[in-house]
């Protein structure tokens, strides 16, 4: 057991899931505020962005409910470097609607650049500190 009495346990909640899903929010908000990105824009660069954000949180989802033992270490870390190569392409995408939409600026942005930023943090150091678990646990009722 976790040597923390019953009563004093607590829900925990996965960082990197948790953050994409605040992400894929603020952006599909953003998104669909028409001072930030009118009606003429939404198709051709809105929806790549709630697209992007989307794939971001697919990407945590499939990391997180990938068990780490020697079998399935090496696709979890896959799914790791695809959620930050999601994140990278997202900034991309943002960075192209600043440079094309007036109303699209980075202090507008700044809560979902933050959160990405969070988020590139949080699945780097996933990636790069996951361990194996053999599949009993710890090894303590085998």
């Amino acid at each position: 057991m976790s040597g923390v009495y019953a009563r004093n346990r607590k829900q925990t909640h996965f960082d990197p899931v948790d953050v994409a899903a605040r992400l894929q929010d603020a952006v599909t908000l953003y998104v669909m505020n028409e001072k930030r990105i009118p009606k003429r824009w939404r198709q051709l660069v809105g929806v790549p962005l709630v697209e992007a954000a989307d794939k971001i949180s697919d990407c945590a989802i499939a990391a997180n409910e990938t068990w780490p033992d020697e079998k399935h270490i090496d696709r979890r870390r896959d799914y790791w470097r695809m959620t930050i190569t999601a994140c990278k392409q997202l900034d991309r995408k943002l960075a192209r609607a600043q440079n094309v939409i007036p109303s699209a600026t980075s202090a507008s942005m700044a809560d979902i650049l933050e959160l990405l930023d969070k988020e590139i943090g949080l699945a780097m150091r996933h990636r790069d500190n996951d361990k194996v678990i053999p599949v009993g646990g710890k090894g303590k009722n085998k």
